[in-house]
């Protein structure tokens, strides 16, 4: 693959003791879209490409979603905003009914919206109480009004169910492990392990593949922690798959809100890396999760306290 910044030509094969020409890279500046292009391109290598049997369809004018995008009940309860829109002057009057699955409830089953236009949305707050088991489920919202009838799907999450979160810390020879309980699943953090998850075990049965607590090889991948494995490399170096091996990481366990409310608890791991690319820098892994909850949440945050830009290449 040849690349100028962020335009990258497709793959080409370069046998040994030969050359690969990768023809000349054209830039169209002017008026129009990627449809343009497509054309201008057609007619430069004189050749003729069938239309697309089905082009994207106009979105219709009149809209219904709800915001927050999805309904997340971390343990009984969800609260979520209605919203109406219409990209038009007319205004638009109707109704929209919510379908909800064995388990689900909302204060209202059916809200009505008033002379909607592209000025004037409708909010409506809905409240949702469930008890179902935790997973995922689907209800509708049924748009119905003189300009557009449409069935939309509600996407709903039972998080968790409210139980209480355990951590308990044991070892395996030298190497800790802190193990997060929440009910259905384990989940063990090994600190001393390239700050690794090696195991997520749901009725003794581990999920992940891990040869935790000794360091072997998987393929090309030399050394393999195995498990959920940090990874972090440096720009125009060959370092994968991480160089998080030789840092020293501490734990404390945590509890922390995110942007809906919900809180999650588990175990942050936290290390000052030493490498002389990244000195001063401080990697912090988050390993969270909900009483009851089938969800394990992964925060990698990397922080400079330093003045100076650094510049990395990827993580994960």
């Amino acid at each position: 693959m040849i690349g100028w910044g962020i335009l990258q030509s497709r793959m080409y094969d370069c046998p040994p003791q030969s050359r690969a020409y990768h023809g000349a890279m054209h830039i169209y500046v002017g008026t129009g879209d990627w449809r343009t292009v497509q054309q201008l391109w057609r007619r430069l290598i004189d050749c003729s490409v069938q239309e697309d049997q089905q082009p994207a369809a106009p979105a219709a004018p009149l809209s219904v979603r709800i915001e927050p995008a999805l309904v997340i009940a971390a343990d009984a309860t969800a609260q979520v905003t209605l919203l109406v829109k219409h990209l038009r002057a007319r205004r638009v009057d109707g109704r929209v009914h919510l379908e909800l699955p064995s388990g689900w409830q909302t204060n209202v089953t059916e809200l009505a919206f008033n002379a909607v236009n592209w000025q004037h949305p409708d909010h409506s707050t809905v409240c949702f109480t469930t008890t179902a088991q935790p997973g995922a489920y689907t209800g509708r919202l049924a748009l119905r009004s003189a300009e557009l009838d449409a069935d939309i799907d509600l996407p709903l999450i039972r998080l968790g169910d409210d139980r209480s979160i355990g951590v308990r810390e044991t070892a395996h020879g030298e190497q800790p492990i802190l193990t997060i309980d929440n009910g259905p699943i384990e989940i063990d953090v090994t600190p001393g392990f390239a700050g690794t998850v090696s195991a997520i075990r749901e009725s003794s049965v581990n999920h992940l593949r891990s040869p935790f607590p000794k360091v072997t090889t998987l393929g090309w991948l030399s050394p393999w922690y195995g498990g959920l494995m940090p990874v972090l490399t440096l720009p125009d170096t060959y370092n994968f798959p991480s160089i998080l091996g030789k840092a020293t990481f501490c734990s404390e366990l945590i509890d922390c809100e995110d942007s809906q409310g919900i809180v999650w608890q588990g175990v942050r791991q936290r290390a000052t890396l030493s490498d002389p690319a990244l000195r001063d820098l401080t990697l912090e892994l988050d390993t969270l999760t909900v009483g009851g909850s089938p969800v394990v949440k992964l925060v990698l945050r990397l922080i400079n306290a330093t003045s100076v830009t650094r510049r990395l290449g990827k993580t994960g």
